[in-house]
């Protein structure tokens, strides 16, 4: 008995074979092949060779077709009334007996033939290698022999199916090697032990698409390892429950996609390993979380050598009971569209404890840009040199700064009003890119012209300071001079009535129903009615609500917030080099429009003239 295989040349009906007779030979000979009915030659009943072709016309065109199925077990050649075809060849379904050791395929796309090992060993399933599902012992073994076949061959993937294995050993995935499961919820490895769960000892070495579980946090657990590598490999990979969940004591130029580090005492660790003389450099961590951790979530440490250029992208440190991040001794550390969620410590800046007088002990370089801080307290200490943060918001947190070197910038940084600094708090410089404004535009008439603008809020005040140059296109005259101005915006004010209290300047005013909050500069009091002045103001206070300060004063509000437009102090203007030729008449300077204060240029009737304004403001 033998398999056949369907010659479907005429299973369906073909335009133009009406009654063609075909015959079916044996492929390069002129030996009618054995025609059967079925798959299974051992059933199957055999057909006529020479076959007919059944007939159907439709319209003015005859069609041909078999009449039943026909199978061969052999490669053929056919002659259609005559005319001989091609040869017709069938794939192998079976090897039963055969050695196909040295033969070789062509993968569907490719057009290069490869030795058919070659092809088998590019992907090893770990079942083959012995039982998924008994002991912990053979489990492991079972992976570890996997991975020995995988890497005898040069690399490759090692397969685990969808599961839970328990191992009790190491599983030692070895260079060009990758062990991957079905997805990080759909394979899980555990281990319940005081050891490495697995290390990457290999240039190219990998884990993808499954969960390291240490269920118990065993006392000296390690759920990765990585010492002194190359382009090691995580990606889709969650590790839980360990004492230390990654631990990098060296490695270079190597890329994390969605790591996730969870609950364990130390989540990640970037520490180089003492006495080995390996960097850790040139690390980039896309997506992931590193949450739930009770010591550190993220440690850099300079250990014997350097830990710098480490960057994070969009990477989640949320619900650490320990410290977010803390730093020792690392460089050129960055945090990329990051946020950092309820932490109980957001933040740990040191030097090494005992620096040995080499720059690779020192603090240079944490850059935080495009986060989001909900709060969490932060220490800074020792160098603390090019500290940065941009483009974020600090909700809330006490950073403390002591005898820190160099100054910490916030740079475009929204701060709530539950954020608080304490310490060396003068080590906090804050910039904000709105305030400076280089333009650039042109006049024809004799209108002011508005080149930049800044709004304040109520009781905000600016030293506000334009350079100007102005270039006549249609004569020869120009302009170079600076501007200077004083502005402000008066508080805004608050109407109430039926005081019960009396309201203290400088506390904090709080509405009963919209949350709303301010700080008391003035009170106009005229029994049980008055107007308070207003400045920090958080919300929107509503009409009639309760309003209360923290020193017992009590009204009720009458109305709503009434706002008071910007004023701006008369400008001083240097004149530097100033030659107009016949014309005098142009003018720039600052002036208030609402809740803004601009900078204004104005030109002359019927004269073109190209102006360059570059303008600073220093905003309370």
């Amino acid at each position: 008995m033998s398999t056949a295989k369907a010659l479907n040349i005429f299973d369906v009906w073909r335009p133009g074979y009406a009654g063609a007779v075909v015959t079916i030979y044996n492929a390069g000979t002129t030996t009618k092949t054995t025609l059967y009915d079925g798959e299974d030659t051992g059933t199957a009943g055999t057909i006529s060779n020479p076959v007919t072709l059944d007939t159907l016309t439709i319209g003015d065109v005859s069609h041909g077709k078999w009449t039943t199925p026909v199978y061969v077990t052999q490669d053929v050649e056919l002659s259609i009334d005559g005319e001989t075809t091609g040869i017709f060849k069938f794939p192998v379904l079976a090897l039963a007996g055969e050695d196909a050791s040295q033969a070789e395929v062509t993968l569907a796309g490719e057009s290069t033939a490869r030795d058919i090992r070659d092809w088998a060993a590019d992907v090893v399933w770990a079942a083959f290698y012995g039982s998924l599902t008994g002991s912990a012992a053979v489990t492991t073994a079972t992976i570890n022999a996997a991975i020995g076949a995988a890497s005898a061959a040069g690399g490759g993937k090692v397969l685990l199916p969808a599961g839970t294995f328990t191992v009790n050993a190491n599983l030692a995935v070895s260079a060009g090697v990758t062990l991957e499961g079905q997805g990080r919820t759909a394979t899980v490895i555990q281990a319940q032990m005081a050891a490495v769960l697995v290390s990457l000892q290999g240039t190219g070495a990998g884990l993808r698409h499954l969960t390291l579980d240490g269920v118990n946090k065993t006392a000296g657990s390690t759920g990765v390892e990585i010492d002194d590598q190359t382009d090691v490999i995580l990606d889709d990979v969650m590790i839980k429950r360990f004492v230390t969940g990654l631990d990098v004591k060296g490695l270079v130029y190597s890329a994390f996609h969605d790591l996730y580090v969870s609950t364990c005492t130390t989540g990640v660790q970037f520490k180089t390993d003492s006495g080995a003389g390996d960097k850790i450099e040139f690390v980039r961590w896309f997506g992931g979380m590193v949450d739930l951790c009770t010591t550190v979530g993220a440690l850099f440490e300079h250990g014997d050598d350097q830990v710098h250029a480490i960057d994070f992208y969009g990477t989640q440190f949320d619900d650490n009971t320990g410290t977010a991040i803390k730093l020792v001794g690392a460089q050129a550390i960055g945090f990329h569209g990051c946020s950092f969620d309820t932490n109980t410590t957001l933040l740990d800046v040191d030097d090494v404890t005992t620096p040995s007088g080499d720059e690779d002990d020192l603090v240079i370089g944490l850059t935080f840009e495009d986060f989001y801080i909900s709060g969490g307290n932060a220490a800074f200490d020792d160098t603390c040199k090019r500290v940065a943060f941009r483009r974020g918001e600090i909700a809330g947190g006490t950073w403390t700064i002591t005898s820190a070197e160099n100054n910490i910038l916030l740079e475009d940084v929204t701060e709530a009003a539950a954020f608080t600094l304490s310490g060396t708090a003068t080590r906090v410089v804050r910039k904000k890119s709105a305030h400076e404004g280089y333009t650039v535009g042109q006049t024809t008439g004799s209108s002011a012209t508005k080149a930049w603008a800044e709004t304040l809020k109520p009781g905000q005040v600016a030293m506000l300071t334009a350079k100007v140059t102005a270039v006549r296109q249609d004569a020869d005259a120009f302009a170079a001079f600076t501007v200077r101005a004083g502005a402000r915006r008066p508080p805004a004010q608050l109407d109430y009535d039926t005081q019960s209290a009396n309201f203290t300047a400088g506390a904090t005013l709080t509405g009963g129903t919209s949350g709303a909050t301010a700080t008391i500069v003035k009170d106009d009091d005229g029994g049980t009615t008055g107007t308070l002045h207003l400045i920090n103001i958080i919300g929107t206070f509503e009409n009639n609500e309760t309003i209360t300060d923290g020193s017992g004063g009590s009204a009720l509000a009458d109305g709503t917030l009434t706002e008071i437009d910007a004023i701006v102090g008369r400008g001083i203007r240097d004149d530097i080099g100033l030659v107009f030729g016949t014309d005098r008449t142009i003018a720039a300077d600052f002036a208030a429009s609402a809740s803004e204060v601009e900078f204004r240029v104005t030109g002359a009737s019927s004269e073109t003239w190209d102006w360059r304004c570059d303008v600073e403001a220093l905003v309370s």
